[in-house]
């Protein structure tokens, strides 16, 4: 029998706005597809919103609130993913744990270590499930499992750069007021990325960061950071989203071993891969050119994740990425800000 699952914002992510241009199908389109969960509510605030899935969805008798408290007290539900905006995160976590519901919520988590520690001060955490995108992706996949298996031997460093132009897009007021955003938006990704591949903590962090004077935003868009593992791993880490950049890859990521290298240039961390001993030999060349696709990854990505989820909600052995784990990320995106203030070299919270 199939699990209730709810969803808590029917945002771009869920509910792509332009879903024939989007980079995914989003969430209420593959849970109409899944095997495992029905969907049997969905909560917004915004009543814009919920008007447009009411219009443009052919899913029907799924029951629409403005209320997240109305909701979970109206249904009952194995399940809810959270995809409201960051901010609210942690109201939206601690109403779930309250009725007990298992929870997968986007990233970040929480927007603070802070916060993470008042969810862990609940102790049902073990309840809440994180999105963590890029791990679950071909790539990392791939590229861990030969990290794995010393493929490169042991890993002394890597170069990562993303390039991206986020200015010329329309977002709502509120994105361009954020803090850092290029940092909690995709460096949130990157840094998990990292921590998933190598299997170690980030210890250390030093920053420099900026903002051309063309940005649209209030804080800064730009970065570049050094990032220095347990193991001795040293990461450089460039990112902005105040580039002009519109014809090479926005990602590209060299990771570098004693015996040779693995390679990867995308926009969002797509194939090809490549790893470099001898010769020059593609990781990823059994992947059919129609699973290699932008919105292909972020698709096959989040049924990952889903599966995942439906192992974890039926108490069974899964992969998915538990909070605690996610919060150690977090740590390390507040160690670099931290870094940015002090001008200086700063220890991560241990988590």
């Amino acid at each position: 029998m199939k699990k209730k699952i709810g969803l808590i914002g029917i945002g771009n992510r869920p509910f792509p706005k332009n879903f024939k241009n989007s980079n995914w199908d989003g969430w209420i389109e593959n849970l109409k597809h899944s095997n495992d969960f029905k969907i049997v509510s969905i909560s917004d605030n915004n009543i814009e919103q919920l008007d447009k899935f009411r219009k443009k969805s052919d899913i029907k008798n799924i029951k629409l609130y403005t209320s997240t408290n109305k909701m979970l007290n109206e249904n009952k539900m194995d399940a809810v993913i959270i995809c409201s905006p960051a901010k609210n995160h942690l109201k939206d976590i601690k109403i779930c744990l309250k009725k007990n519901i298992k929870i997968l919520i986007e990233k970040p988590c929480v927007q603070t270590v802070k916060q993470a520690k008042e969810i862990i001060s609940l102790k049902k955490n073990n309840l809440i499930s994180v999105v963590q995108n890029w791990r679950f992706k071909d790539n990392s996949i791939i590229i861990k499992k030969n990290l794995d298996k010393k493929k490169i031997g042991r890993i002394g460093q890597i170069f990562f750069r993303y390039l991206r132009n986020r200015e010329k897009i329309k977002y709502s007021n509120y994105i361009y007021k954020e803090k850092y955003p290029t940092l909690y938006a995709m460096g949130s990704h990157h840094i998990d990325l990292f921590r998933f591949i190598l299997q170690d903590e980030i210890t250390k962090v030093h920053c420099l960061s900026f903002k051309p004077f063309w940005s649209k935003y209030k804080y800064d868009t730009s970065q570049s950071v050094l990032l220095i593992t347990k193991k001795g791993t040293y990461i450089s880490y460039t990112t902005t989203f105040s580039s002009k950049n519109e014809d090479i890859a926005q990602e590209s990521m060299i990771i570098e071993g004693k015996k040779g290298y693995i390679y990867n240039d995308s926009d969002w961390f797509e194939p090809p891969v490549f790893l470099f001993k001898k010769k020059k030999i593609e990781l990823t060349k059994h992947i059919k050119k129609a699973f290699r696709s932008i919105r292909a990854q972020n698709n096959i990505s989040d049924k990952r994740i889903l599966n995942n989820f439906a192992k974890f909600v039926n108490n069974e052995k899964s992969d998915h990425t538990k909070f605690i784990d996610s919060v150690r990320s977090i740590a390390v995106l507040e160690a670099i800000i931290k870094s940015v203030k002090l001008k200086k070299m700063v220890i991560v919270e241990k988590i």
